[in-house]
């Protein structure tokens, strides 16, 4: 079989090789963890419950929000704001600029003069993602230029895990998309994937405690054995009455949700809030190891922020969406001004591992801990920014779920000293006890 395909855009993209961050520190969070305290507690009980009590009222907020106001928000704004003018539109899933026809077709759909059209409580009946505007075409920058083509769709905002509340406050002109709101962000999601909850149900959902995932791709049957969902670290769900089982929703033909029971195994799932560890979240972040790297959680996979949202979730501990924002969530120590052997000083001093993250410019990184006196680091990252031909710069991938120094990349010759991590880290934030 052959088929016809145009070059790609020269990306800069460096050649793949592995840095040497992943052979010289150990993949498996369970090795820092014990250094770190093992099934010591990171939080009083009294602070968990405290913590616990605050990602309840953020998730459940949804439904307790008062109908928004007659022009209260624009939708326009959810879009990058300089999309639709001329050249500086972007570029479509096909790497060519999107037409103007498709920009007008595209921002009819959303219907911004007629928002808010409905006030309809709701949740998730499938793994789902937020995006800008009412459609699946991507937009990206220059595809030529590392950083703004594959995968960083801007219309992409993030995922969301089924039996998440969320309030329905728009329709798109099509009806095949709803724009929802919860207390992550609001954006467009297909209107299938999502299904409205009246208040017997919601009542249901919170009678008897939630119960969160631990591990990734498990799937949930009724008890017919008839697939009901997938559900991954980050997913919540109600723990139905007698114990042993989650109440998974489902979509009706007429839209309306209803609870069907699932079994789960205490391997699979636990009874929030999960005492917090460092073994707890190291085995849970082990989950993620080696995963690919998923801008808004394309393919299923997650991006800086969405991992650290998620590893915390289990415990019952909310995190903002996105880096900028969790680097304001707990305590915060400024690094700005600091040479790199003060940065090293200060972490190793007055970081927790396991219970602080680490924040640079558009990323988010869990420290747990040190080796041999140098601080290690869980995310996931995309790439390291390397010097070009002299008119564009580059990226050697990386692509994954890691364990790295603050140096990834130092031994690679075309790494400026100033784009490694060491040096564009701000500040790190530490959990309150």
């Amino acid at each position: 079989m052959g088929g016809c395909s145009a070059k790609a855009p020269d990306s800069k993209i460096a050649p793949q090789t592995e840095l040497a961050d992943i052979s010289r520190f150990p993949q498996d969070l369970r090795i820092y963890a014990d250094a770190a305290g093992g099934e010591k507690s990171l939080l009083s009980p009294r602070a968990q419950a405290s913590h616990y009590a605050r990602f309840n009222k953020l998730w459940f907020s949804p439904w307790d929000s008062k109908p928004p106001r007659p022009g209260q928000k624009k939708l326009a704004l959810v879009a990058p704001r300089d999309w639709g003018q001329g050249n500086a539109s972007g570029y479509a899933g096909n790497l060519r600029r999107w037409a103007p026809e498709a920009q007008a077709k595209l921002l009819a759909n959303a219907r911004e003069s007629a928002y808010p059209s409905c006030f309809v409580p709701a949740i998730t009946v499938r793994n789902t993602a937020l995006r800008a505007l009412p459609g699946e075409q991507p937009l990206f920058g220059d595809p030529s230029r590392p950083g703004q083509g594959y995968p960083f769709d801007l219309f992409r905002y993030t995922s969301l895990p089924v039996g998440m509340p969320v309030l329905i406050t728009h329709t798109s002109a099509d009806g095949a998309w709803v724009f929802v709101e919860n207390a992550v962000c609001g954006g467009w999601m297909p209107t299938k994937d999502a299904a409205s909850i009246d208040e017997s149900t919601r009542q249901q959902y919170r009678a008897h405690g939630q119960t969160a995932f631990v591990r990734e791709g498990v799937t949930l049957r009724d008890e017919a054995g008839r697939f009901l969902a997938l559900a991954n670290v980050g997913t919540v769900l109600p723990a139905a009455e007698d114990g042993g089982a989650v109440l998974v929703p489902v979509r009706d033909a007429d839209g309306a949700a209803r609870l069907c029971r699932a079994r789960v195994t205490p391997r699979d799932a636990v009874r929030m809030p999960l005492a917090l560890t460092p073994d707890a979240v190291a085995r849970i972040g082990n989950e993620f190891m080696g995963r690919p790297y998923g801008w808004g959680g394309l393919n299923g996979e997650r991006d800086c922020s969405a991992l650290t949202r998620d590893l915390f979730t289990p415990f019952g501990i909310w995190l903002p969406r996105n880096s900028s924002r969790q680097r304001r969530e707990w305590s915060q120590v400024s690094l700005e001004g600091l040479t790199s052997a003060e940065k090293i000083g200060a972490l190793l001093e007055r970081g927790r591992p396991f219970a602080s993250l680490i924040y640079a410019p558009g990323h988010i990184m869990l420290y747990v801990g040190e080796m041999n006196g140098t601080p290690i680091i869980f995310h996931a990252m995309w790439g390291i920014r390397t010097d070009g031909d002299g008119k564009i710069a580059g990226r050697f991938l990386v692509g994954q779920v890691v364990v790295t120094s603050l140096t990834p990349g130092k031994e690679l010759r075309n790494v400026q000293k100033k784009n490694l991590l060491l040096n564009r880290i701000r500040n790190f934030t530490v959990l309150d006890e």
